[in-house]
């Protein structure tokens, strides 16, 4: 492998990809960084358009019919706004949409206005690890190709289902109990039947607002032992996937012929 030198064009638009979310939308491409994710785009379904990147990384990399080319890695970290110390960078193509009545049966996680794209991938992570049949982003989240977010989901953005709908969208979906995840008021969550529901998380700021938790099939809370307010959102949906995930298991267990 041969890899030429990236363009200023390329740069360019590494640059306003790891930057704008309209400009991925226009453009239909995204971009990952650092050597594990790379290489698990090019092995992914994702269609990899090119790959920049230090040329000890690059030789490290399997390229098939994707194009490598070489870039300084001052320059490479410049265009993406990071500092690391393993700089290289793949653009691809962003999938189709996924649709949310075409998710499995399973509890889904609900991001609901969440703004934070480095909250949003944890938690993204989190549903994966917890088995969950996918992540349904509701109103005005974060760009679910953020490269922030793909990072810090450790490439779960790029396997679990992910869907974006709206409020409205959301509830006329109907295939499963919409949960509300509320701080003091709601029912203790170890009793509310999270097994094939979707568990809302809102703002880090503002949490759910009064409307949707009121459209909700039930509300659900994480009691503190100390004298913390309140988890953050990532902690939260922790808790809660994998409560969902052990009723889950109990409930097979359970059905299991003895």
């Amino acid at each position: 492998m041969n890899p030429v030198p990236a363009t200023k064009a390329q740069l360019a638009e590494i640059r306003k990809l790891a930057r704008t979310a309209s400009h991925r939308h226009q453009t239909g491409l995204l971009c990952v960084e650092g050597p594990v994710l790379v290489a698990e785009v090019l092995d992914s379904r994702l269609r990899v358009r090119y790959v920049v990147g230090a040329e000890s990384l690059l030789s490290q990399m399997s390229s098939g019919t994707v194009a490598f080319h070489v870039a300084d890695p001052d320059r490479l970290c410049d265009a993406m706004g990071t500092k690391s110390p393993q700089p290289i960078v793949a653009v691809a193509e962003i999938p189709e949409p996924v649709r949310l009545e075409s998710l499995e049966a399973g509890p889904l996680l609900a991001l609901v206005e969440i703004g934070d794209p480095g909250n949003a991938g944890t938690m993204i992570r989190t549903a994966e690890a917890a088995g969950m049949a996918g992540v349904v982003m509701v109103g005005e989240c974060v760009d679910s190709w953020n490269p922030k977010l793909v990072r810090a989901s450790a490439g779960a953005a790029l396997r679990l289902p992910i869907v974006r709908v709206s409020e409205a969208e959301l509830f006329a979906a109907g295939r499963r109990p919409v949960v509300a995840t509320v701080v003091g008021r709601g029912t203790h969550y170890m009793d509310t039947d999270l097994s094939a529901a979707v568990i809302c998380l809102g703002n880090e700021a503002h949490g759910l607002s009064p409307g949707f938790i009121d459209r909700c099939d039930a509300a659900v809370t994480i009691p503190l032992a100390g004298p913390t307010e309140s988890l953050n959102v990532a902690a939260a949906a922790a808790v809660l996937a994998f409560s969902a995930l052990h009723q889950r298991a109990s409930t097979s267990l359970s059905q299991q012929p003895l």
